[in-house]
């Protein structure tokens, strides 16, 4: 009798343990997700501004060296800074204007310079 005492409270806690933990890795996960809404516009173009600033300096490194956009990509212009992000991106360069781009939160921010104006826009 006492074994078979000790088998049903080991399995009753077993499947108490088992049941807490289910219901907490749910509760975490809902919570997680409130927690984590999308970024607010002002905070991404903050963000996006932050990572496009000093690429235009890069892009205008470029233009010193070179005298010319034309075959400016973002490896050229993570070469002249590291700390530039991973998917910023040249959509387009000339030999006078180029435009930069990145993605924050699915939205395109970008900066184009034609002919010496820079300016932001949302996508090139």
């Amino acid at each position: 009798m006492r074994l078979t005492n000790l088998l049903i409270v080991v399995l009753a806690v077993g499947g108490l343990a088992g049941g807490a933990y289910l219901l907490g890795s749910r509760v975490n996960d809902d919570a997680n997700d409130a927690l984590t809404p999308s970024l607010p516009a002002e905070v991404a173009a903050a963000s996006a501004n932050a990572t496009l600033r000093p690429a235009l300096f890069a892009a205008n490194t470029y233009y010193v060296e070179r005298s010319t956009y034309a075959g400016m990509t973002g490896d050229a212009l993570r070469s002249y800074d590291q700390g530039l992000a991973e998917d910023l991106e040249v959509s387009s360069a000339s030999a006078t204007g180029f435009c930069i781009q990145i993605e924050v939160d699915t939205r395109t921010f970008s900066y184009a310079s034609r002919n010496g104006v820079v300016a932001p826009g949302n996508g090139c």
